[in-house]
């Protein structure tokens, strides 16, 4: 018997995350199937027992959006700590980055996109900038996404928006969830998923935070005089 053959399981693209939902939660809006697939990449254990926590709650899909999210935000505040403990980095660059995200990183909207938009570390890249610059896309990227789950299912959530994420291409749930597949492998990839997505549903985007070279630094200096 051959016990080393490995079967590759991916995950759930929308239209099989609702049909697990329609079979096993009863009265969940379409709406919130949705957001239970988008937050939860179409892993059916998680979707359903998610899926049953809503059923059970109170409070409108903003509401309910906002109260799943803010358990994560808390959870990449301390996984960034946990991240630079385990290295050794620029003292002020490490702490101007924690500083950044413990006052941004709220179930708020807004702050979260704000956070993304203002990174603390700009400068040309350096043996001192260089390192942190994975932990500041990985992290800040990651409240970005956050960010647009609490645009997309906020208190103006419609029907037609509702239509817009069933469909495929940029604009459709699916390519937000694969963002969450992204992040652990390329974090800037990620971003730019983000981005895609939030300018198929004519969001402001962001581009991520890239550290310039000093090659490109120069050049730009020599071209802006």
């Amino acid at each position: 018997m051959n016990l080393t053959t490995i079967f590759r399981l991916e995950y759930l693209k929308l239209p099989d995350s609702r049909r697990v939902l329609q079979g096993r939660v009863l009265q969940l809006p379409d709406a919130f199937g949705c957001l239970c697939h988008y937050l939860f990449v179409g892993l059916p254990r998680e979707l359903v027992r998610v899926a049953r926590q809503m059923v059970t709650a109170s409070g409108s899909l903003a509401d309910i959006a906002r109260r799943l999210l803010d358990e994560e935000v808390r959870d990449k505040r301390g996984a960034l700590r946990t991240v630079v403990a385990r290295r050794t980095y620029d003292d002020v660059l490490v702490s101007d980055l924690v500083r950044h995200i413990d006052a941004h990183a709220i179930a708020d909207q807004s702050a979260l996109v704000h956070a993304a938009a203002h990174p603390p570390i700009t400068t040309v890249a350096t043996a001192d900038t260089a390192p942190l610059h994975r932990p500041q896309v990985e992290t800040l990227g990651h409240l970005y996404f956050l960010g647009t789950v609490l645009e997309v299912f906020g208190p103006d959530f419609s029907p037609a928006d509702l239509e817009r994420g069933k469909t495929e291409g940029d604009a459709s749930f699916d390519t937000l969830t694969s963002v969450r597949q992204l992040f652990p492998v390329n974090a800037r990839l990620a971003w730019l998923t983000v981005s895609a997505f939030r300018q198929a549903w004519n969001f402001a985007v962001v581009p991520p935070p890239d550290l310039r070279s000093g090659a490109a630094a120069g050049l730009a200096v020599e071209i802006g005089a």
